[in-house]
């Protein structure tokens, strides 16, 4: 009984982890859409040159961390 009861809650725990990790992934995804719907043709507002090119800049940086996040999870 113990031997089952450990593997399942070091399952939970993985379960809980990935979900947590998902939930994170989520969260850059949404900043990084919000980031490219300024530059799209939904866009509220034309950013000035230095401006767009900063935020490329932020969301090359939430993709390298996306990236990371995944590879830390294989």
């Amino acid at each position: 009984g113990d031997h089952r009861d450990l593997h399942l809650s070091l399952r939970r725990q993985r379960q809980m982890c990935i979900r947590d990790r998902s939930k994170e992934i989520i969260s850059k995804l949404d900043v990084l859409d919000n980031g490219l719907k300024k530059l799209s043709t939904e866009r509220k507002v034309v950013l000035p040159h230095h401006k767009t090119f900063e935020l490329v800049d932020d969301m090359r940086e939430i993709v390298q961390e996306i990236k990371n996040e995944v590879i830390d999870n294989e």
